[in-house]
């Protein structure tokens, strides 16, 4: 598996990646096809990273998709900068062999050899997730996803309120944070990283805890 930047509107990998990202969220998630466009013409970028997760064991195909930014860190300017995950994504009919763990890896691995104090993002509230749809099924993936992250070292932070937006006109979404750290760090630390991150101060509502 290899996470390959794709910084041009005629990298070839550009369409199968977001053919993945759109078949992978639901649309209240999704970002708008402008964004897409004014983000992939605007790259390179230094701190907006776009990944073709490509399968190096078969044929070299482009099977899924990363994009993450960087920013300014808690505490300063001297401060480490984070990174923020906006979309992770393997094909369909490829999850379930570990890519999408190798992908994630691949991407921790590199951000924290490079300095990035931690890693931030959204995750659905299984509780809020279309409980009631579909017989339960997207809140029982809501919860197998963030078990899948715990297992790959990311904790959520709870105690906290926060409401994923997009630019497509659909309701803000209320989400989990996840934060993954290269070394352990306490609630109020998370809580000041994912608030780095995000670009805002993210409601507190109970005790800050990671679980």
């Amino acid at each position: 598996m290899l996470l390959v930047p794709i910084e041009s509107v005629h990298d070839p990998r550009l369409v199968p990646a977001l053919r993945v990202y759109h078949e992978s969220f639901p649309l209240h998630e999704q970002m708008s096809v402008p964004f897409w466009f004014e983000t992939v013409l605007s790259l390179p970028l230094p701190d907006t990273h776009l990944l073709a997760v490509v399968d190096d064991e078969t044929d070299g195909a482009t099977v899924g998709m990363v994009f993450y930014q960087t920013v300014a860190g808690a505490g300063g300017d001297n401060a480490p900068p984070v990174a923020l995950l906006w979309y992770l994504c393997t094909r369909g009919d490829r999850r379930g062999a570990g890519l999408g763990a190798a992908a994630y890896q691949t991407l921790v691995r590199t951000l924290f050899a490079n300095g990035i104090a931690a890693l931030v993002f959204e995750v659905e509230i299984p509780e809020e997730a279309g409980a009631q749809e579909h017989g339960g099924e997207a809140a029982e993936m809501a919860r197998r996803r963030i078990a899948w992250y715990r297992r790959n070292g990311a904790r959520v932070l709870e105690g906290v309120r926060y409401l994923q937006s997009v630019d497509n006109g659909s309701e803000p979404t209320p989400m989990h944070l996840m934060v993954h750290t290269p070394v352990p760090v306490s609630p109020d630390e998370a809580y000041a990283l994912a608030c780095a991150a995000t670009g805002e101060e993210i409601e507190r509502v109970s005790e800050l805890s990671l679980a």
